[in-house]
């Protein structure tokens, strides 16, 4: 964020001051950078929040992403208005390159790849089981954070599985994606006796489906 904010800090710098530019002023054009950026995120957090919460959706990692660079154009326009055909080559670049970072996100698992990631999820399961993902003492219900070479198994924004505890008996919650709009979320369930999943809908779910895709594992759509 502090490169995508620090060369069009330098381009607008350089319309007032020579080209040799000086170590002084190369380090107030990063600090300028690295504050507007700072500033940037914080403002496009609190929109994000209030939009959502007013809304009531979820929303993708891919949609948090071109809003992002939706208003990073406009800032970067704004401030090299004068001097735009000069940085058309360094702008074109860094849309590119910010495209192709996005592209190179493992994508999450859908119905359609289960079996691909099934060994995955299998190491999950079985890193909960000996403890090495370890669940806060005493709690039913917990949000455990997985590992990083984990995390693309998850696709709702917090990264998190949901582990329920019921006696002797474990159930984890892969949320795979939310909706764009509305209550929808779908995901992955793994339970550790080898009985299937009841469907009760609730007055917050009216929609509520759960397929058997083998044994321990199913997949849930609820909105």
């Amino acid at each position: 964020m502090t490169f995508l904010f620090y060369w069009p800090t330098y381009f607008s710098a350089n319309q007032a001051i020579s080209q040799t530019v000086s170590v002084q002023e190369e380090y107030r054009i990063f600090l300028t950078a690295l504050l507007r950026a700072i500033f940037f995120l914080i403002i496009y957090a609190i929109v994000l929040v209030l939009l959502l919460a007013v809304w009531k959706i979820g929303i993708s990692d891919t949609l948090l992403f071109w809003p992002l660079l939706f208003f990073w154009v406009i800032y970067t326009v704004i401030q090299v208005k004068q001097n735009f055909p000069k940085i058309i080559i360094p702008f074109s670049l860094t849309i590119i390159t910010t495209i192709l970072v996005l592209l190179t996100v493992p994508a999450n698992p859908t119905l359609a790849t289960f079996d691909r990631h099934l060994q995955s999820f299998e190491e999950v399961v079985a890193m909960v089981k000996s403890g090495e993902i370890k669940t806060p003492p005493g709690q039913a219900v917990s949000e455990v954070l997985l590992p990083c070479d984990y995390r693309h198994l998850v696709g709702c924004p917090n990264r998190k599985i949901s582990i329920t505890k019921e006696g002797y008996i474990n159930t984890i919650f892969f949320c795979s994606d939310l909706g764009v709009w509305g209550n929808r979320k779908t995901g992955f369930i793994y339970r550790s006796d080898r009985k299937d999943i009841s469907v009760k809908p609730s007055g917050n779910y009216p929609y509520l489906e759960v397929r058997k895709l083998k044994n321990h594992w199913f997949w849930k759509v609820e909105d």
